[in-house]
C-alpha cells in the first residue's frame, strides 16, 4: 500500500474493503466522484460479524460436541452494510445505486446553523406525513402544507430546492443546539452535527456514562469514549493500555516460574 506503521495498514485495509464492498461509490455528492467514508466501518465490522459467528459456533459446539472452521472475507462483510443502497436503489444489482450527498429531498437532509462553522448542521429525518408536518409547523411555514407545488410526493421531490431553501432559511437563524431543540420538541427526528470533540462533552453521553476518565501513566487523566452495549452482570472497567513491557516481569515470574536472579541476568543482557 505504500504506507507503513500498524495504524497505516489498518487503515489501508478499511479502505480497500470498503472500496471492494461498494461504499465508496454511494458516498458523496451527486456530482462529484466517490469518497472515502469517514468512518473505519469494514475492520471493525468485520471483527463484529465474526465475533458473532465464533459466539454461533460456540453454542452449536456446546449442542452437537462438533466444532467448525470459520472464514469471514472484509470484503463480503462489509457488502453487508450496503444493504439499504442495494435494496432500495440499485434495484438489486440491476443498476448502480447513485451518490446523494447529504440529501436529496427537503424532509431527509442536513441544513446549515448558525454561526455557520464547519460543522454547525443539523440532520433531519423527516420521512412520514406526519412528520413533514411537524416540520413544517415547526419552522412557522404552515403556508408549505398547503401549496400545490408540494402538494404530494412527487411534487416536494420535483420542487425539492425550493423546500430545501425555505428550510436553511430557518436552520440559519438558530445554533445547531437550539434547531434540535426546536425539532426534537415538534417531534421531527433531527440531530445537531457533533464532532469529535464535541463527542467528549455531550450532556447526554455524559449522562449515560459512555465517556470514561482513565489514569494513564505517561499521560496522566485522560477521557476515553466506552463501549455501547451494556450488560448487567458483565460490566468490565476500561483501562488504561500497559506501557511497552510494563508486565514483562511479571509474566516472566508468575507464567514461566522464573526467579528474580534470571530476570535480571535477562536484563543486563538486554535480553528483554
Amino acid at each position: 500500500f505504500g504506507t507503513s506503521g500498524p495504524y497505516a495498514n489498518y487503515k489501508c485495509f478499511d479502505m480497500v474493503a470498503q472500496s471492494a464492498a461498494g461504499s465508496y461509490s454511494v458516498t458523496g455528492e451527486s456530482d462529484g466522484p466517490p469518497m472515502r467514508p469517514g468512518a473505519c466501518v469494514a475492520d471493525s465490522g468485520t471483527g463484529m460479524q465474526m465475533a458473532l459467528a465464533i459466539t454461533a459456533a460456540y453454542v452449536q459446539k456446546q449442542r452437537t460436541g462438533k466444532g467448525q472452521l470459520i472464514e469471514i472475507s472484509m470484503q463480503e462483510a462489509m457488502i453487508y452494510y450496503m444493504r439499504t443502497a442495494v435494496s432500495m436503489t440499485a434495484s438489486w444489482g440491476e443498476m448502480p445505486a447513485s451518490r446523494g450527498g447529504n440529501g436529496t429531498s427537503a424532509g431527509m437532509n442536513t441544513y446549515p446553523c448558525s454561526p455557520l462553522g464547519p460543522n454547525d448542521y443539523i440532520t433531519i429525518v423527516a420521512v412520514t406525513d406526519r412528520m413533514w408536518k411537524d416540520l413544517c409547523n415547526a419552522i412557522g411555514r404552515e403556508d408549505l402544507l398547503t401549496d400545490e407545488r408540494f402538494s404530494s410526493r412527487e411534487n416536494q421531490y420535483r420542487n425539492a430546492d425550493m423546500l430545501i431553501s425555505a428550510v436553511t432559511d430557518w436552520s440559519k437563524q438558530h445554533t445547531k443546539d437550539q434547531a434540535m431543540k426546536i425539532l426534537a420538541e415538534a417531534g421531527v427526528p433531527v440531530s445537531a452535527v457533533l464532532d469529535t470533540h464535541e463527542l467528549f462533552t455531550d450532556p447526554h453521553l455524559l449522562h449515560r456514562g459512555f465517556i470514561h476518565k482513565v489514569e494513564h501513566k505517561e499521560h496522566g487523566e485522560i477521557p476515553l469514549l466506552g463501549w455501547a452495549p451494556r450488560m448487567s452482570e458483565s460490566q468490565v472497567p476500561i483501562q488504561a493500555a500497559p506501557l511497552l513491557s510494563e508486565h514483562t516481569d511479571e509474566i516472566l515470574r508468575d507464567e514461566l516460574g522464573l526467579g528474580e536472579d534470571d530476570i535480571d541476568a535477562l536484563h543486563q543482557d538486554d535480553i528483554i
